[in-house]
C-alpha cells in the first residue's frame, strides 16, 4: 500500500498569460507539483519552431527536464507538426490505448489511457480534453464511459472538460467512479480563477483526498489554466470488476 500524487494541467502549448512561450517555466510548475503521474493537454508534439524547442517536441522536452517517461496521444496536425494530450509518469507503464473523441466537424479531440504499475497494482490513468459545445461534450462523455468500461482495476480520469458549471459530465463521472464528489477547485483563468474546467476523478477504492488547484506565482502566469492535484491511496487488489 502507498500513496500517489496525480495531476492534470492544460499547458496551452507552453504559452503563458504574458503571451510568452516558455517551456522551462512550464517545467518549473510541474516540478512544484511533484506528481508521480500527470496528464497534460494542449501539447505541441512535432518539434516545429513554434514549439520553442527546435528539433524536439514539448513532451520529450518536459519529460527530459523532469526525469519522467512521456506517453503521447495525438489528436490532430498543428502548424506543420502534431498536437494532443500527454501523460508524464515516474512509474512503469504496462500498456497504452488511445481513443478518438472527435465529434462531427468540430476540432478533433481524444482520450489517452496509460496503465501504470504502482505498489504491485495497475492503475488506469485516462487523460482527455473535451470540446466547447454541450452536444459535443455529451457525445464525448458517452465515448469516454465506453472507454472506461474496457478497464479492469482502479481508474483515474483527468483533463480539461470545458464544463464551465457543474453539469452532466461532472455528475456522470462522479457517480461512475467515486463514492463522494469533492468540490472542484476553480482553475480558469489562471490569474483570477472563476471556473472549474480542469478536474480529476478517481475510483472510490483509491480513496482520493482533496482535489486542489496548484496556485503559485509561477503557475498563475505559465498558462491560462491552473493545474489540479490529488493524492490517492493504492491498496491491495480488491478484485477485478468491469465498469458500467
Amino acid at each position: 500500500m502507498g500513496t500517489l500524487t496525480i495531476g492534470s494541467y492544460n499547458i496551452q502549448k507552453g504559452m503563458g498569460v504574458d503571451l510568452r512561450r516558455d517551456l522551462d517555466r512550464t517545467a518549473g510548475v510541474l516540478a512544484e507539483m511533484n506528481c508521480d503521474v500527470v496528464g497534460l493537454q494542449e501539447v505541441l508534439l512535432g518539434g516545429e519552431p513554434e514549439s520553442g524547442v527546435v528539433g524536439r517536441d514539448q513532451a520529450d522536452y518536459l519529460a527530459a527536464r523532469l526525469g519522467m517517461t512521456s506517453v503521447v496521444g495525438v489528436t490532430r496536425p498543428h502548424a506543420g507538426g502534431l498536437y494532443g494530450n500527454v501523460v508524464l509518469t515516474r512509474l512503469p507503464v504496462a500498456s497504452v490505448e488511445r481513443r478518438s473523441l472527435s465529434f462531427g466537424t468540430r476540432e478533433p479531440r481524444g482520450a489517452l489511457r496509460v496503465s501504470v504499475v504502482a505498489f504491485g497494482r495497475t492503475v488506469h490513468v485516462h487523460n482527455c480534453h473535451f470540446g466547447l459545445g454541450p452536444g459535443e461534450r455529451r457525445f464525448q462523455l458517452a465515448e469516454l464511459r465506453r472507454f472506461l468500461g474496457e478497464s479492469e482495476g482502479a481508474r483515474v480520469v483527468m483533463g480539461d472538460f470545458n464544463e464551465w458549471y457543474s453539469g452532466p459530465v461532472s455528475a456522470s463521472l462522479w457517480r461512475g467512479l467515486a463514492s463522494r464528489a469533492p468540490a472542484a477547485p476553480r482553475t480558469h483563468p489562471a490569474f483570477y480563477p472563476l471556473f472549474a474546467l480542469d478536474r480529476l476523478y478517481c475510483d472510490a477504492e483509491l480513496a482520493p483526498g482533496e482535489m486542489r488547484a496548484h496556485r503559485t506565482e509561477r503557475s498563475r502566469v505559465a498558462s491560462d489554466h491552473l493545474p489540479v492535484v490529488v493524492t490517492v491511496t493504492v491498496g491491495e487488489e480488491a478484485g477485478a470488476r468491469k465498469a458500467s
